[in-house]
C-alpha cells in the first residue's frame, strides 16, 4: 500500500509539472489579463491597401496586437506592422511609391550603362530569353523583384532573425512550387519570407529559401486562421480581401475565365479558414468588387475603404480596447529598435558568373572603412544590375565584435549566359522588318562579350561584335566588328518615286573608347568597307556604283532619357566626325560631321521634346547616298521616307505627348494623343544654307507604349497640301 501511495504521488507530481510546463508554453495574457489577440491579413494584390486602413481603426480604437498572420501582400502589411511601423508610416510610404517602376526590376533607364543602351536600342520585346545546354529557356518570371527586395530589405535591416522576436508575433505563409505544400515561414530574412509569400506564379519568379522554391501562399492559404489560433491567439480579427465569383456576362475571355477558376480554389481553403471563427472573433470583409488585384494607382481610395470597413466593425473592435495609458504601455513595447550608425569593416562579393569579382567591387561606391548608407548601397546594387548578367542582386549585413560585414550576392540569369532578344519595325504595311539578336555575356572574366544581329524584310543586315572592356572598372574598352546592311532609297520628282535603289555596305572595323561615367563615351574607330549602289525600280540601265571605304571617325555619345520609346525627361546628344582617306584604302577622299540633339521635359501627363539634327559632307564627288535623307515621320511628316536628300540637313522638331490613361491590367500600357512641329531642309550646296530655305511640316498622333514596342497611328502634313497618313511600330528618334 505504501508504494501504492508513493507511486500514485509521483504520478500526481508529474502530471502537475507537465501541467504548468503547458501552461508556461501558453503566449501570456496582455495587461489586466486582457486576451490575446490575433490579426490576420488575407492576400489581394493592390487591394492589400484596404489592410492599412483597417489598420488605422484599429490603433484609433487603441486595439493591441499580439500576434499576426498573413499571406501574400497580407504578409508584408503584416509584417511591417509586427516589425513597429505604424499605420500612418505604411501610408506614407505607399503614397510615396511610382508603382509603374516598382515592378520593373532593372533600374531607371537613366542610370542604365549606355553599352546596355546600345545593345538594346533595335530590340523592342520586353521579354528575354536564352540559350543554354537545355535549349531555348525563358525567365520564370516577368518579374523577379529585384527593387522590391531592395524596399523591403531596407525596412527590415533591424528585423531579428527568429519571427517570434518581432515586438509582435509574426508568421507569413508560401507554397512550395514542387510539392504543393503549404510552408510556414518562422525565421530567417524577413524581407525574403515576404516576398516569396507573395510571388504570383507567373508574374513573380519563385523565391529560393532552404532548399526550396516558393510562391505566393494564397493558393493554399489565404487567410492563414488556423495558424494565428495555433501560435496562441484566443480573439481573432480578420481582414478577408477575398472577392466574389463575376457572373458569366463578365466572363469574356479565357483569362477572365482561367482567373474565376483559380477564384474558386483559393475562395474554397479561405472559406475552410472562417469556418474555424468563433463567435467572438472579429471577421471584416470589405467589398473590393470595384478594384482589381492591380490597380495599385487606387491605392488611396482603397486605404479609405478599409478605414469605412473599420468603422463598420467598431463596435465589435471596442470589445479589446485598452485605456489609454494600458494602450501606451503596449506600444513602448512594439516600437522599432533604433539602429546604430555602422562602419562597414568588410566587402565580400558572392558572384556565380564568369565576370572577376574585382569588377563587382570596382562597381560600388560603398567601401571598407566607409559609414554604411543604406542609399548609397542601393545605388550600388542598381549598378551591377544594370550589367545586365544578374537575375538578382542583394546584401546581407553582419554586426561582429570585429564591426560590420557586408556580403552581396549576385546570382546570373538562370536562363543565361547567351540571349537572344527580338525586334519589329514597321513604318507600313509593305515596309516591315524583322530582327533578332544573340549576345554572349560575360564571354570572360574581363566582361567580354559577343554580340550579333541580323534583319530580315525590306531592308536588310547582319553584323557581329567582340567588345572587351580593358580595366576592372569597365571604363575603357576595344572592340571590333563586321556588318553588311541593304538599304532601299528613292529618287523623287514632283513627289512621286521615280527611281528606287538598293545601297549595299560591307563594313570591317576596330574601335577604342572610354566611358565617362554611366551615361557617356568617348570613341575612335577605324573602318574599312564598300558601298554598292544599283537601282531596282525604274530606269534599270543605270550604271550600277560601287566604290571602296576606308575612314577613321571619333565621336561623343550621350544619353540619359528616361525611357527610348516615350521619353519624358533627360536628354540625348550624340557628335560623329568621320573622315574618309585614300589613304585608308577609300575611292575618294571625303569628311563628315552629324550632330543629334533631344531634350526632354515632363509636367503631370504632359510631355514636350526639343529634337534638332545636322549634318553635312564636304566632298561633291561622292554619290547622294552617302549624304543625309530626310522625309517620312518626325522628319518632314507629310513627305515620303528619305525623299529628300543632299550633302547637308537641318531639322527641328517640337513634340508634344499628353498621356490620356493607361489600359488596365498586368501590363498597365499607356496611351498618348500629341502633335508635332517639324522645319528642315537638304541641301547640295552650302551657299543655299539660309533660314528662308526650311521647309514646315507637322503631325497628329495617338500611340501606345505596347510590349512589342511604340505604335504610333498619324497623319502627316507639309507645305503644298502634302500629307501621310502613319501606322508606325518602332524606335522614331532617330537621327534623320
Amino acid at each position: 500500500m505504501r508504494n501504492a501511495a508513493a507511486s500514485c504521488i509521483q504520478i500526481i507530481i508529474l502530471m502537475l509539472l507537465v501541467a504548468s510546463a503547458a501552461h508556461a508554453s501558453q503566449p501570456k495574457p496582455g495587461p489586466d489579463s486582457r486576451p490575446v489577440v490575433g490579426l490576420v491579413l488575407s492576400g489581394g494584390g493592390a487591394r492589400g491597401a484596404v489592410h492599412l486602413g483597417v489598420l488605422k481603426v484599429i490603433e484609433e480604437l487603441r486595439v493591441p496586437i499580439d500576434i499576426i498572420t498573413g499571406t501574400s501582400v497580407g504578409g508584408i502589411v503584416g509584417g511591417l506592422y509586427a516589425l513597429g511601423y505604424s499605420s500612418a508610416e505604411m501610408d506614407e510610404l505607399l503614397a510615396g511609391l511610382d508603382w509603374n517602376e516598382i515592378f520593373i526590376d532593372k533600374p531607371p533607364r537613366a542610370q542604365l550603362n549606355l553599352r546596355r543602351k546600345e545593345v538594346n536600342f533595335n530590340f523592342l520585346a520586353r521579354v528575354e530569353a536564352g540559350v543554354n545546354s537545355s535549349g531555348i529557356m525563358v525567365p520564370s518570371g516577368l518579374v523577379f523583384g529585384q527593387k522590391m527586395n531592395l524596399m523591403l530589405k531596407a525596412l527590415t535591416l533591424f528585423a531579428p532573425e527568429q519571427f517570434d522576436d518581432f515586438p509582435i508575433k509574426y508568421r507569413t505563409v508560401a507554397v512550395d512550387v514542387e510539392t504543393g505544400e503549404a510552408v510556414v515561414l518562422s525565421r530567417g530574412d524577413a524581407a525574403t519570407a515576404m516576398r516569396a509569400s507573395m510571388s504570383i506564379p507567373g508574374i513573380f519568379a519563385p523565391v529560393a529559401w532552404d532548399g526550396r522554391l516558393l510562391v505566393d501562399g494564397g493558393f493554399v492559404n489565404n487567410v492563414p486562421v488556423k495558424l494565428a489560433r495555433e501560435l496562441g491567439a484566443e480573439v481573432l480579427i480578420v481582414v478577408d480581401l477575398s472577392t466574389k465569383p463575376k457572373p458569366k456576362e463578365e466572363l469574356t475571355s479565357p483569362l477572365g475565365i482561367m482567373n474565376q477558376m483559380l477564384g474558386f480554389q483559393i475562395l474554397q481553403h479561405s472559406n475552410e479558414q472562417l469556418k474555424l471563427l468563433g463567435p467572438g472573433d472579429i471577421l471584416i470583409q470589405p467589398d473590393t468588387t470595384a478594384f482589381a488585384s492591380t490597380d495599385f494607382v487606387e491605392a488611396e481610395n482603397m486605404v479609405n475603404l478599409g478605414v469605412d470597413a473599420g468603422r463598420d466593425a467598431a463596435n465589435s473592435l471596442k470589445r479589446l480596447s485598452l485605456p489609454e495609458p494600458a494602450y501606451q504601455q503596449y506600444l513602448a513595447g512594439k516600437q522599432k529598435p533604433a539602429v546604430a550608425p555602422r562602419v562597414v569593416r568588410d566587402v565580400v562579393i558572392q558572384n556565380d558568373s564568369r565576370l572577376n569579382p574585382r569588377i563587382l567591387k570596382a562597381q560600388l561606391d560603398t567601401r571598407a572603412g566607409m559609414p554604411l548608407s543604406i542609399p548609397k548601397l542601393n545605388s550600388d546594387m542598381a549598378k551591377i544590375y544594370g550589367l545586365d548578367i544578374f537575375q538578382s542582386v542583394d546584401y546581407a549585413i553582419t554586426d561582429t565584435d570585429a564591426g560590420t560585414q557586408l556580403e552581396i550576392t549576385a546570382r546570373e540569369k538562370e536562363w543565361g549566359p547567351n540571349y537572344i532578344g527580338f525586334g519589329l519595325v514597321s513604318e507600313d504595311p509593305g515596309n516591315v522588318q524583322v530582327a533578332s539578336s544573340y549576345t554572349v555575356t560575360p564571354i570572360n572574366s574581363g566582361g567580354g562579350e559577343w554580340h550579333s544581329e541580323i534583319q530580315l524584310g525590306y531592308n536588310k543586315s547582319i553584323s557581329s561584335e567582340f567588345y572587351q572592356p580593358l580595366d576592372q572598372h569597365l571604363r575603357y574598352f576595344v572592340q571590333t566588328w563586321a556588318a553588311y546592311r541593304e538599304t532601299h532609297f528613292g529618287r523623287y520628282e514632283d513627289g512621286r518615286k521615280a527611281a528606287e535603289y538598293i545601297s549595299a555596305v560591307n563594313q570591317l572595323g576596330i574601335g577604342a573608347g572610354r566611358w565617362l561615367g554611366e551615361c557617356c563615351k568617348l570613341h575612335f574607330d577605324v573602318i574599312s568597307g564598300s558601298r554598292n549602289t544599283e537601282p531596282v525600280v525604274g530606269d534599270l540601265n543605270v550604271e550600277h556604283k560601287a566604290y571602296a571605304t576606308g575612314s577613321w571617325s571619333a565621336g561623343i555619345d550621350y544619353d540619359r532619357l528616361d525611357s527610348i520609346n516615350f521619353p519624358k525627361s533627360g536628354s540625348l546628344a550624340n557628335l560623329t566626325w568621320t573622315m574618309e582617306k585614300k589613304s585608308l584604302g577609300a575611292d575618294i577622299d571625303q569628311s563628315k560631321l552629324q550632330v543629334n540633339l533631344l531634350k526632354a521635359g515632363n509636367w503631370r501627363e504632359n510631355t514636350v521634346l526639343l529634337w534638332a539634327g545636322l549634318g553635312g559632307v564636304a566632298r561633291t564627288e561622292a554619290p547622294a547616298a552617302s549624304g543625309f535623307s530626310v522625309g517620312g515621320f518626325f522628319n518632314l511628316s507629310g513627305y515620303e521616307k528619305a525623299e529628300l536628300s543632299g550633302r547637308y540637313a537641318a531639322m527641328l522638331r517640337m513634340i508634344y505627348f499628353r498621356e490620356l490613361g493607361r489600359i488596365p491590367g498586368a501590363l498597365n500600357i499607356p496611351f498618348y494623343a500629341g502633335v508635332s512641329l517639324e522645319a528642315g531642309n537638304v541641301w547640295d550646296n552650302r551657299d543655299d544654307i539660309r533660314a528662308d530655305t526650311l521647309m514646315t511640316a507637322g503631325s497628329i498622333l495617338l500611340a501606345m507604349d505596347t510590349p512589342l514596342g511604340p505604335l504610333y497611328v498619324a497623319r502627316g502634313f507639309a507645305e503644298g497640301g502634302r500629307s501621310k497618313s502613319y501606322i508606325f511600330l518602332g524606335r522614331s528618334f532617330t537621327f534623320f
